[in-house]
């Protein structure tokens, strides 16, 4: 039992590592190609700590699956704190209102009302406190864009994940598993490469 303990610590080590470094890459692909885009500009340090918090809160769920309240309160200072330091925030607060009545509370309802029928949990509420603060940063368009773009993505995944269960090395894995893998997966990760996604390609 110790053996196998130690095989499967040992195993953990390395997924974990191979991870962070994944992190890294895709942190340093995102940072150039926000300096690419907002130039040496007071936006481009907001969004690069926004980028580099949605990659901790990323990879804070896809390791231990939970969306700490004290990094999404640190996403939200960030974007509060320029709005106040760039004289903007009474210019954005219609659209932030607007983001949090026409999107966020519609899409509440309708996940309460879905768990109420289903009585099942359809969404964790980290992720539904992630897209309030997102509202901060996007307006109604991106923000459905994100929404939709990260279904996507989490569509994408499970289809691929599936497929690659169904062959050899796939069987293989699982049948060397903890007995951990059930085939659920965190949101987090697909709601950061969403927002990357909208930061870098919608129109500014």
């Amino acid at each position: 039992m110790k053996e196998k303990g130690f095989v499967l610590n040992k195993k953990l080590f390395f997924q974990t590592r191979a991870l962070r470094m994944g992190y890294a890459i895709a942190g340093a692909g995102i940072y150039a190609g926000i300096f690419l885009k907002f130039g040496m500009t007071p936006s481009l340090i907001m969004w690069i700590i926004f980028a580099s918090e949605m990659l901790w809160l990323s990879f804070t769920d896809r390791t231990k699956r939970i969306l700490p309240n004290r990094i999404l309160a640190s996403v939200a200072l960030n974007r509060l704190l320029f709005l106040i330091l760039l004289r903007d925030f009474f210019n954005q607060l219609p659209v932030i209102l607007a983001c949090v009545f026409c999107v966020f509370v519609p899409l509440t309802v309708i996940v309460l009302g879905m768990e109420w029928i289903r009585n099942k949990k359809l969404i964790g509420r980290g992720d539904m406190k992630l897209i309030l603060v997102l509202c901060l940063y996007f307006d109604q368009k991106k923000l459905l864009f994100l929404l939709a773009a990260s279904c996507l993505l989490a569509l994408v995944h499970v289809g691929g994940d599936r497929m690659f269960r169904q062959t050899r090395w796939g069987k293989s894995r699982i049948a060397k598993s903890s007995g951990t893998e059930n085939g659920e997966f965190p949101f987090g990760p697909f709601f950061t490469a969403a927002a990357m996604i909208t930061v870098l390609c919608a129109e500014s």
